[in-house]
């Protein structure tokens, strides 16, 4: 495997092989972010928001929904059912109905039981009471994925266990796969060890029409990629032994082939970029920004509409934003330069179009470290408008693990 590091790269000194730096803002030693964009326009009234959020919330307590009361602003609602600490959320459709459907993974503390649980949506913009799924009251599960892994046509759930998220024993990760429905088999250990699970996405990275899981892990793991063979039976591949919170998967340079985004804890963030077999010989390493130690979180999407996926990491000290190139097709020339953004939250981080502008805005949850939930408004053009506290009393104090818009 081919380990490249973007750290010390140099926008004054370019390589003397056959690659530029893939920060071209990014000065010996110290990162520092590109010249600012053109001016916004005079700041106007915020269009009413156009999507819900729904906030997945550590510590015992309550998950929120926020509801887009269309003159402006969010109105707050807790969820029904028992409060328990969910630290990650999928979406997917289990009923059928057309109306989005949520996968909760929650953590087992120790003393009360905490089945991982589907919401149903109810047509109504809120969910009915959460069905809890059997087998899974003591699973300590700190990331969550949906996806037919099996090819049966059903979607099944994956969780990543183990108090990767948190303090605790570690475990091994698990799937359910499903029958139709809200019908899952029990959990079925997957291969790869009793370790500290933080996060799980699902996804053809073989290309050879299977499903396959990725899993990420904090001190014990790295990050593992369980290759399908269709036959129930994965091969293991360890990507890489560095501490993982999250994981991205998309197509980064274009090429048809899902390549990945981990999001680090303590270390660099890293690209793997994917030939077409899932063998993942080229890495990146991305900068650190400023004093980070590290990211909690990651999201994907196209924040400047040139149809190149833009990268937004969320951290203990920043956020930031690293803007791909359209015409990247290899790590050494990838990204343009990074831009901080948005205040200090070391909580959760999502995209969509909140107000309606036609770009991706950064909705950005809070932690117990400080800091609080906001949207960040996208104005194009790589600039960013006012940003907007979520102050709603039911998220006031909440430690969001995972958001998800609706």
């Amino acid at each position: 495997m081919v380990m490249r590091s973007l750290r010390s790269l140099s926008v004054f000194v370019p390589f003397l092989v056959a690659s530029v730096s893939a920060f071209s803002s990014v000065p010996e030693g110290s990162p520092s972010p590109s010249p600012s964009p053109s001016p916004s326009p005079s700041p106007s009234p915020l269009p009413p928001p156009v999507v819900d959020l729904f906030f997945g919330t550590g510590g015992s307590s309550s998950n929120v929904l926020l509801l887009n009361d269309g003159n402006g602003g969010f109105a707050g609602e807790e969820m029904p059912g028992t409060a328990l600490e969910t630290t990650s959320v999928a979406r997917g459709d289990f009923n059928g109905d057309g109306t989005p459907d949520l996968l909760l993974g929650n953590r087992y503390t120790g003393w009360d039981n905490a089945p991982n649980q589907l919401l149903l949506g109810n047509g109504d913009g809120g969910f009915d009471d959460p069905i809890d799924l059997n087998g899974t009251d003591k699973l300590s599960t700190c990331g969550v994925a949906v996806g037919d892994v099996d090819g049966d046509g059903f979607d099944d759930l994956v969780f990543a266990n183990g108090n990767g998220c948190s303090n605790g024993a570690k475990q091994e990760s698990s799937i359910m796969y499903g029958k139709g429905g809200t019908v899952f088999e029990a959990p079925v250990v997957l291969p790869g060890g009793e370790l500290d699970g933080t996060s799980a996405v699902i996804g053809d990275v073989t290309g050879d029409g299977m499903n396959d899981i990725v899993l990420g892990f904090q001190l014990y793991g790295g990050a593992k990629l369980l290759k399908n063979n269709g036959d129930g039976t994965f091969d293991v591949v360890t990507l890489t032994e560095k501490y993982v919170n999250a994981i991205g998967l998309h197509d980064m340079n274009g090429d048809g082939h899902l390549d990945l985004v981990l999001a680090c804890y303590l270390q660099n963030n890293i690209l793997f970029l994917n030939p077409g077999d899932g063998n993942f010989t080229t890495s990146v390493e991305l900068p650190k920004v400023g004093s980070s130690s590290g990211s909690s979180d990651l999201a994907i999407g196209d924040m400047d509409g040139d149809g190149a996926p833009d990268v937004v990491f969320c951290g203990t000290y920043d956020n930031w934003v690293l803007w791909n190139k359209p015409d990247a097709h290899d790590g050494d020339d990838f990204f343009d330069y990074y831009q901080v953004v948005g205040p200090r939250t070391d909580g959760a981080v999502a995209l969509g179009d909140v107000y309606g502008s036609g770009y991706l805005d950064i909705v950005l949850g809070g932690s117990n470290y400080g800091g609080e939930s906001n949207v960040v408004e996208n104005r194009g053009n790589r600039g960013f408008g006012r940003v907007f506290k979520l102050d709603q009393a039911e998220l006031k104090n909440k430690y969001v693990k995972d958001i998800m818009l609706l």
